[in-house]
């Protein structure tokens, strides 16, 4: 007990010169000048939310739809008359099939395992061996 009794009474030294130090900084925080502006609640303006509401509200304006009693057609390239040089070139290329072939799906028989060069493809043991070999280095 002996022992004890001065670790007891620094730690209540200790905790009261805390409690003093933080008295004295809130008397300091006080005597300072504030960090902001205090708000002004006087406005010179006044409101117009009044004068808003007071307006008549307005009608819709009424669309007016011209109509048009010529229907103009356009041609490609509208008053741009073709070259001869152009026109060849595509009658050249008229003849030539640009368009994708569509590809045949491959066709596997359930029975050959020779049509089908993935058959003994194992997925789950590729994983692993792909874990193993690619295993990180510490």
């Amino acid at each position: 007990m002996e022992t004890i009794l001065p670790f007891i009474i620094a730690a209540i030294v200790f905790g009261y010169q805390i409690y003093a130090n933080f008295k004295k900084e809130q008397e300091k925080a006080k005597k300072r000048k504030p960090s902001h502006r205090p708000q002004v609640d006087e406005t010179p303006y006044k409101p117009l939310q009044r004068e808003i509401l007071q307006r008549e509200p307005l009608s819709e304006p009424e669309l007016i739809h011209p109509k048009s009693e010529k229907h103009i057609t356009f041609e490609d390239y509208s008053g741009v008359l073709e070259v001869e040089e152009v026109k060849r070139a595509k009658e050249i290329h008229k003849k030539h099939e640009h368009a994708y072939k569509r590809l045949e799906p491959y066709k596997i028989d359930a029975g050959s395992e020779e049509t089908n060069p993935y058959g003994d493809f194992d997925l789950r043991d590729a994983v692993i061996k792909s874990a193993i070999l690619n295993r990180p280095r510490y």
